[in-house]
């Protein structure tokens, strides 16, 4: 039997950082192990007197297991250490019986979490700095955002009102963009004259002109003009153009202005 109370000693120390027990009255009666050096003038003294001052989540499930004399498990409570630190445990425990079937208090271990506290306030306070950020950085991009709206919103109606035609061109010199006035010189709509070639704009009289002119500025972001005739409404034009020059990475492409020089 000594043999077997040995062995249990020697499970419960190697699995558990403090071995405890306390009676009726709710008062300590024994500690042991590592923690028990943390927890000085304890013995005879209320558990309750041991708990740190920080709020205590979890003691009203162990206080409702004590007062029905039921078994309990992994419950987290903070004790004060002898230096005033809080020390966070994980809870065991279970009744203890008389021979008459009195319940003399209750025995059990306790293990030391206090690290991994520690560890998941500094992830949590992480976690939250980081929402904070991003919730900063997301506001700034909001209004940056709400910013560049507000200027696109602007030039789309300086182009909208503007007394010229405008043309936007891609890399491969396909439209991408006209405004009002570009559609009533050239006498098709934007989703008609989207992706449309720069040349099938151009009078086949006048595209050889055109061709010879815009290849000669390719390399050059200088204003380039030249004067012809649109193929579909036959319309003298005085066009006015120039390179758009690359942005992160983006390839080059052009704007067109048409003045109607007809008359």
């Amino acid at each position: 039997r000594n043999q077997m109370v040995l062995r249990y000693q020697d499970f419960a120390l190697a699995s558990s950082d403090l071995l405890w027990e306390i009676n009726a009255q709710g008062k300590v009666i024994e500690l042991s192990g590592t923690l028990a050096k943390q927890i000085s003038g304890a013995l005879q003294q209320p558990w309750r007197g041991l708990l740190a001052p920080c709020p205590q989540p979890n003691l009203a499930m162990l206080e409702q297991a004590l007062n029905q004399q039921q078994a309990f498990s992994q419950v987290e409570i903070a004790f004060r250490a002898h230096d005033d630190k809080e020390r966070w445990v994980r809870l065991n425990g279970q009744p203890v019986y008389g021979e008459a079937g009195e319940c003399l208090g209750f025995r059990g271990t306790a293990v030391d979490i206090s690290l991994a506290r520690e560890a998941e306030t500094l992830v949590r306070n992480y976690n939250q700095e980081l929402l904070v950020q991003v919730a900063q950085r997301t506001h700034e991009l909001s209004q940056s955002h709400s910013a560049l709206a507000t200027k696109e919103q602007y030039l789309r109606l300086l182009l909208t009102t503007a007394p010229v035609g405008v043309l936007a061109l891609d890399a491969q010199d396909c439209c991408t963009y006209l405004n009002a006035n570009a559609c009533a010189l050239t006498g098709l709509n934007e989703q008609q004259a989207r992706g449309m070639p720069l040349l099938e704009f151009v009078h086949h009289d006048d595209a050889q002109r055109m061709t010879q002119a815009w290849r000669a500025s390719r390399t050059s972001q200088e204003v380039q003009t030249l004067e012809f005739r649109l193929s579909k409404t036959h319309v003298w034009c005085a066009a006015s153009w120039t390179r758009v020059a690359p942005v992160n990475g983006s390839q080059f492409g052009s704007i067109l202005v048409l003045n109607d020089s007809t008359a």
